[in-house]
């Protein structure tokens, strides 16, 4: 499978308050094939997920939805180990990618999260 395809037909969410950054990951998953997802009404097979969104609101609501739902995620976030501590404690086996990751770094994350749970079917 090439780069362009290890993502074909999945439906990754992307949880990011900064424009620019959530832009640059959606474009490294649609030149894997993925879809990206704009409502969690749809059906998901990963996510990438910012820790804080900006005014005191964080994606830890959304991972815990995320961990009900059976849909893998991963942090991709700039925040200190003091913050992140919590969140490794919550989800031992959660992935956090540090920013900045480069392109490869974030696709791999996200390919392994698929790779790792399999195909999703239904409706979220």
């Amino acid at each position: 499978m090439t780069p362009g395809q290890a993502l074909s037909g999945k439906h990754v969410i992307v949880i990011e308050d900064n424009p620019i950054v959530r832009m640059g990951i959606e474009d490294v998953l649609r030149g894997a094939g993925a879809h990206i997802a704009r409502s969690f009404s749809h059906k998901a097979d990963a996510a990438v997920l910012d820790v804080t969104l900006g005014s005191g609101i964080t994606a830890i609501p959304i991972a815990k939805t995320l961990s009900l739902r059976q849909v893998p995620f991963l942090f991709y976030t700039g925040q200190p180990e003091t913050v992140l501590a919590p969140i490794r404690e919550q989800w031992p086996e959660c992935r956090i990618l540090p920013k900045p990751s480069t392109p490869q770094q974030i696709l791999a994350g996200v390919v392994s999260l698929v790779d790792k749970h399999g195909v999703r079917t239904g409706a979220y």
